[in-house]
C-alpha cells in the first residue's frame, strides 16, 4: 500500500495565502478498482481562480475547510484498471493537491509520450495554452 500526502484547505487567508491556511495530511492510498488508474503526481498548477475559491467567492470553485486543495495535475500511471490506460502513461486531469490519486478514466486526458517536460501540459499545450491561443483570434 502506499502511503501519500495532500494538502488540506484549512482557512481562508487574510491578505496573502499562508501556512496556516493549509494543513498537509498522510493518507493509505487505496488500489484503483474497474476503470480507475492510480498516478503519481509530478506537476500541479497553481492558478489565480484558487485564491478565489479560498475566499468563498465563487461559488463553483468554493472550497470548504478540511477538503483537498483544489487544481489541475500532470502525472504518470502507476497502477490502471482501465483498458485505455497503461502503468507509465502521462496524464493530466483535475488531481487536486495530492502526491498519489486515484482517479477514474473517464475526464482523464493521456498526452502524448514525447510530451517535454511534462509540465507544459499545464501550460503551453494545456488549458492555459488554448486560453492564449483563442484570445489571438
Amino acid at each position: 500500500m502506499i502511503k501519500s500526502r495532500e494538502i488540506k484547505f484549512m482557512s481562508p487567508p487574510d491578505g496573502m495565502p499562508s501556512e496556516g491556511c493549509f494543513e498537509i495530511v498522510a493518507r493509505d492510498m487505496h488500489s484503483p478498482a474497474d476503470g480507475e488508474v492510480l498516478v503519481a503526481t509530478h506537476f500541479l498548477s497553481i492558478d489565480p481562480y484558487m485564491r478565489r475559491a479560498m475566499g468563498g467567492a465563487r461559488k463553483q470553485y468554493q472550497l470548504t475547510p478540511g477538503a483537498t486543495m483544489i487544481g489541475r495535475g500532470a502525472g504518470v500511471v502507476i497502477e490502471s484498471r482501465h483498458p485505455e490506460f497503461q502503468e507509465g502513461d502521462a496524464v493530466q486531469s483535475e488531481f487536486g493537491w495530492r502526491e498519489h490519486v486515484v482517479l477514474k478514466g473517464d475526464g482523464l486526458r493521456k498526452l502524448a509520450p514525447d510530451l517535454q517536460p511534462l509540465s507544459n501540459s499545464l501550460g503551453i499545450v494545456g488549458q492555459k495554452g488554448e486560453t492564449a491561443n483563442l484570445g489571438q483570434i
